[in-house]
């Protein structure tokens, strides 16, 4: 019986060998392929590792500007309590003229983001995809805390320069100044685990001399404003 097949121009043994060559060589370009995704993405993730863990170690140098004033701040807020007190043993007692403030600091993530929307991030470990994200977040904690500390220090620089401290003045003290000693709290827990975070993945905070945070907090609370105004020499002024 004879084969409904068109026989081969060379006969079967040459077309089956051309057929090979040709999945061999489609075979081949796939895999080359499939190296050049893998080479491109190493790029990517190195890319990617080396920006998100610059932007993280300037943040935690920011962070420690703000640690270097920690018991300038501590001790003003017990400086304030302690008015606060006397003010109402005696309400002549001289008001403050100077507060001051705790740094305040904004925390990059754009290297980040940019890294998560072009999928670099994604290629990343599972774990150290999750390191990242927890650090992310506790500076993101970081930095609603210091609008809460911001506002309650402003109500406490209103007390710079009043003649007299009425009663519900003085309240209204005593409740900023529980706000900010909760802000502050909050901000060095989220400091703290944000910066162990990052030397679980050997990243330390890289400071940056060209970015100098206001130390007027640790400024006396008699000094004249005028005077604690010509100490810092503020770029940017205090408020």
């Amino acid at each position: 019986m004879k084969s409904w097949l068109p026989k081969p121009l060379h006969g079967w043994r040459a077309f089956w060998g051309e057929v090979g060559v040709i999945v061999l060589g489609v075979l081949i370009a796939m895999g080359m392929q499939k190296i050049a995704e893998s080479a491109n993405d190493a790029r990517k993730v190195s890319k990617a590792q080396e920006n998100i863990r610059a932007e993280i170690a300037g943040n935690l140098g920011l962070i420690s500007k703000r640690a270097d004033t920690q018991r300038c701040i501590t001790t003003r807020l017990d400086e304030i309590a302690n008015y606060l007190e006397e003010v109402e043993a005696s309400p002549t007692t001289p008001p403050p003229t100077w507060i001051g403030r705790p740094q305040v600091w904004n925390m990059s993530s754009f290297r980040w983001q940019t890294a998560s929307q072009a999928g670099g991030s994604s290629l990343l470990p599972a774990d150290v995809q999750a390191i990242y994200s927890s650090i992310y977040g506790s500076l993101v904690q970081l930095e609603l805390a210091e609008v809460v500390e911001q506002d309650a220090w402003t109500r406490l620089r209103s007390m710079e320069g009043q003649q007299r401290l009425s009663s519900t003045t003085t309240s209204e003290m005593r409740v900023a100044l529980s706000q900010a000693r909760y802000a502050n709290w909050r901000i060095n827990l989220s400091a703290v685990q944000a910066l162990e975070r990052a030397r679980d993945l050997g990243i330390l905070p890289v400071d940056d001399p060209s970015r100098a945070g206001s130390r007027s907090v640790c400024l006396a609370m008699d000094i004249r404003r005028s005077e604690a105004l010509r100490r810092l020499a503020s770029t940017y002024g205090e408020p």
